[in-house]
C-alpha cells in the first residue's frame, strides 16, 4: 500500500483489496471492455478498518451501470454490475468507462489516464483479482444484495 505520513495521521489509498506491496500486479493491465455507460446505483462496501491515525482515502464500491454501448472489447448491454475504488458518490452518471474482467466472473473498473489508456487484454490473460471478495461462501450476487441492503438502512 502507498502511504502518506502526516503529523497526526497516515493516510492510505488502497489500490487494490487484499494488495500489501507495491509489487507488480499478478496479471498485466489491460482491459477487456471499454463501454459507454451511465451509472445507475453507487453503492459502499464496509470501510476498511486500518488502524488507529489512519483515513481511509478510497476503497470498494459496488457500482450498477446501465451500459448503452460496447466501444471496443466484449461486455453485455444494459444493467451490469461492476466493482470500482472511489472516495465518495461520483454526480456525472455519464461516463466512458474500461472494465477488466474478475476472476468473481464480474468486471474490475480500471483507473485510466486518457492520455495513454491500457491496451486490450489478450485472450489468454487470466482474470484479475477482483477489488473485493464476498466472505467464503457467499456467492457475489448475495453479497452485492447484503451490501445494498445494509447501505439503505443507514
Amino acid at each position: 500500500m502507498r502511504s502518506a505520513v502526516l503529523p497526526l495521521a497516515t493516510i492510505i489509498v488502497l489500490a487494490l483489496a487484499g494488495s500489501g506491496s507495491d509489487a507488480e500486479p499478478a496479471t498485466p493491465v489491460c482491459f477487456d471492455a471499454h463501454v459507454s455507460a451511465r451509472m445507475l446505483r453507487q453503492t459502499p462496501t464496509t470501510i476498511p478498518d486500518c488502524g488507529p491515525n489512519c483515513f481511509v482515502v478510497s476503497w470498494p464500491w459496488i457500482v450498477e451501470l446501465d451500459v448503452d454501448h460496447v466501444l471496443a472489447g466484449s461486455a453485455p448491454l444494459g444493467p451490469l454490475t461492476v466493482l470500482r475504488f472511489q472516495h465518495t458518490h461520483h454526480i456525472d452518471r455519464l461516463t466512458e468507462v474500461w472494465l477488466r474482467r474478475n476472476s468473481l466472473g464480474a468486471f474490475n473498473v480500471l483507473s485510466v489516464e486518457l492520455s495513454s489508456p491500457p491496451a486490450m487484454c489478450r485472450s489468454e490473460t487470466p482474470a484479475a483479482e477482483p477489488y473485493i471478495r464476498p466472505p467464503n461462501g457467499v456467492a457475489f450476487s448475495d453479497f452485492v444484495k447484503a451490501t445494498e441492503a445494509d447501505y439503505d438502512r443507514r
